[in-house]
């Protein structure tokens, strides 16, 4: 992990610098409050992708995860309006988390609309947090949903949890 830091900061600061270079005199006309600020927002957000993927894991965007499945952009939207497929909104796609996928079939893993029903009946359907749940370690399966079921373990036992954790975040 410290040499994919190291890699990184590497190349941010190569290009921060290059960046620098290009833009000095406009820079220079910036005050300290204004630069801390401006900063603080660039530092964020390139560092936002990397925390996300911490969060939720790998994802797809919309063209890779039709291409799987084989299905148009409509077609594939339509499952994420019909709720039997995990989709978080971002810009200009969405992003479709990859352990909700079943390599085999090119499909959605039949448990996915289950888990995704188990939320949506308590009314949370804000999808960051149905990712960020199968992305966190769960007591009862010592390891996280999305692992347990890419793993082949048995399916009802993450349902179980989902519906007793959308109980629990609904209150």
């Amino acid at each position: 992990m410290a040499d994919a830091y190291a890699g990184f900061t590497d190349g941010f600061c190569e290009r921060l610098g290059a960046l620098f270079e290009r833009h000095n005199s406009e820079l220079g006309q910036l005050d300290y409050q204004e630069a801390s600020r401006l900063g603080g927002e660039a530092a964020a957000a390139a560092v936002a992708p990397i925390l996300w993927r911490a969060a939720i894991g790998e994802t797809w965007d919309t063209r890779t995860a039709a291409e799987f499945m084989n299905v148009t952009r409509q077609a594939l939207h339509q499952r994420v309006r019909n709720g039997t497929v995990l989709a978080l909104p971002g810009r200009g796609t969405r992003h479709y988390p990859v352990w909700q996928f079943d390599a085999d079939r090119q499909d959605v893993r039949p448990i996915v609309p289950k888990i995704l029903a188990a939320f949506r009946d308590t009314d949370i359907d804000d999808p960051f947090v149905v990712a960020s749940w199968a992305a966190s370690t769960q007591p009862e399966l010592g390891t996280s949903p999305e692992q347990w079921i890419a793993s082949g373990k048995d399916a009802k036992e993450v349902l179980r949890i989902a519906e007793r954790a959308a109980r629990e975040l609904a209150t």
